[in-house]
């Protein structure tokens, strides 16, 4: 609390703001906090406690809500029900707090008091390592039938810390440690030892300050939280030579993969010493593992290089590592595979752009089985349209052949008729020349032009009257009382275009 002014017009508190989410959201949406993690947490929120407690105030709501996650640690918010430890209920029969965060004790009808903070302080850190509320109900009555009946599972938990939370979730109020116990076990080397035998920490012992600086991380007394790309440069340095091998290919997926985090399975054997020495700023949980700070990208500057040499391939790298996951779980549907253009820039970061990116075995088999689709369908492809094309040339020789049987047609009917012109000029040769002539001429018009294909049918043809293809001769007497009649050869020349004349 920074300022307070309770005697005016209008009473008002200045508190802190603390740019950061809280515990609830953080860890129900974003992570889980393990190991070193979850232990600078429990320390964070002992130190309030313990701080509180000696100020003579129960908190008395204290829950993931109201513990914010701040840049510069943890803080404990919101005092609206805390009341002087000597204080009653708030009325007759009434319980202030939240269901499944409220002591067994205060569930029963006694006051709430320090143990009741304790029994909050392990259910928080339950939370904290599992996202899911220890005594989590349909209703508030089931949650409180839970807290009075059921010892939460504590498994999430590490085992470094299941001590403490096992003792501050005792249903006996007499059985819990006090704020500062808890505190002084998480600050202390033999922490464990001390919480067995209720060793209370000496007045003379800076409890609270050693708590704040574990909180923060701080290393020594009076140093300053180290930067994270300090940290960082820290454990990469205490990395073997081929830990330090494995170390980009690991950050680069989760930097790429961002608040989806990594499938530690996925990882492999290889990557546990690089996720151990990392702990300080890598969070694990539920078989992931994600960043707990993005902006380390930016403040470790080996990272950052890393980053920059493989900037455009990233995301190419997020959306393999998605899509397969997607494949696997759907059972490996053809259908999840990647195709098109999407596999080909796929394939080509996979095969010319990675510098320090590893795949996965699993999103090597996913490009495997989409490479081999897309051959397939290459393979269909190719066959349907060698099909398609011979079906193509069979149709166009169908149609030529129809048309050739159709111009074989048309040329047989012409030559019928010319023949039955002929027929009819050979009868009126004599009786009636000029006429037999010009049907001579007639019947052979439609008759092929030598040499001439079906596309010329319709083409000019020679013609010749059927008397210039007899080798022989004719006489011609033309009527009239002169007589006389004239003989000429028919041999090579066209009669019916001879000129002839009576003298």
């Amino acid at each position: 609390m920074l300022d307070a002014e309770l005697t005016g017009g209008r009473p008002y508190i200045v508190s802190e703001y603390v740019a950061g989410p809280s515990l609830r959201r953080a860890a129900g949406e974003v992570r889980r906090f393990q190991g070193d993690e979850l232990h600078r947490l429990g320390t964070a929120v002992a130190t309030a406690l313990t701080a509180i407690h000696e100020a003579g105030v129960v908190h008395r709501d204290l829950k993931p809500d109201n513990v914010l996650l701040g840049p510069d640690g943890p803080r404990v918010i919101d005092f609206g029900i805390a009341r002087a430890a000597d204080m009653s209920l708030t009325g007759a029969g009434q319980v202030a707090g939240t269901p499944g965060y409220i002591a067994p004790e205060v569930l029963i009808g006694q006051p709430a008091g320090a143990a009741a903070d304790v029994f909050a302080w392990g259910a928080v850190m339950v939370f904290a390592a599992t996202g899911a509320d220890p005594f989590g109900g349909p209703a508030a009555g089931a949650a409180a039938h839970r807290v009075l009946t059921v010892r939460p599972d504590l498994g999430a938990v590490p085992a470094s810390m299941r001590p403490w939370v096992e003792a501050a979730l005792a249903k006996d109020p007499g059985a819990r440690p006090t704020a500062r116990e808890l505190l002084l076990a998480l600050v202390s080397a033999d922490g464990g030892e001390a919480l067995a035998t209720g060793t209370r920490a000496g007045a003379g012992t800076d409890v609270l300050a050693a708590g704040s600086r574990v909180a923060a991380g701080a290393l020594a007394p009076g140093h300053a939280d180290p930067p994270l790309g300090t940290l960082a440069e820290d454990a990469y340095a205490g990395l073997g030579e081929r830990d330090r091998g494995h170390a980009p290919g690991i950050f680069l997926r989760l930097v790429a993969m961002g608040a989806r985090g990594a499938v530690v399975d996925e990882l492999g054997e290889r990557a546990r010493p690089v996720l151990d020495a990392f702990r300080y700023v890598l969070a694990e949980g539920e078989g992931r593992v994600t960043l707990t700070h993005p902006v380390l990208a930016r403040a470790w500057p080996r990272l950052r290089a890393w980053v920059a040499a493989e900037s455009d391939g990233l995301p190419v790298l997020a959306e393999i590592s998605v899509a397969a996951r997607a494949w696997q779980e759907h059972g490996r549907r053809e259908g999840d595979l990647l195709s098109g253009i999407r596999l080909e820039q796929a394939m080509e970061w996979a095969a010319t752009g990675r510098v320090n990116s590893a795949l996965t075995a699993r999103e090597r088999a996913f490009l495997q089985a989409a490479t081999s689709l897309t051959r397939r369908r290459d393979r269909r492809r190719r066959a349907l349209t060698t099909v398609l094309f011979g079906l193509t040339v069979l149709a166009y020789l169908a149609v030529v052949a129809a048309l050739w049987q159709a111009d074989r047609a048309g040329e047989q009917r012409d030559l019928a008729a010319g023949r039955q012109l002929v027929g009819e000029a050979d009868g009126l040769r004599v009786t009636d020349p000029v006429r037999a002539m010009l049907l001579n001429v007639a019947g052979w018009r439609p008759g092929p032009a030598p040499g001439a294909g079906w596309w010329r049918r319709w083409a000019r043809r020679s013609s010749r009257c059927s008397a210039c293809r007899r080798r022989r001769a004719r006489r011609w007497r033309p009527p009239g009382p002169t007589g006389g009649s004239w003989r000429w050869p028919v041999s090579g020349a066209c009669a019916c275009m001879t000129r002839c004349r009576a003298s």
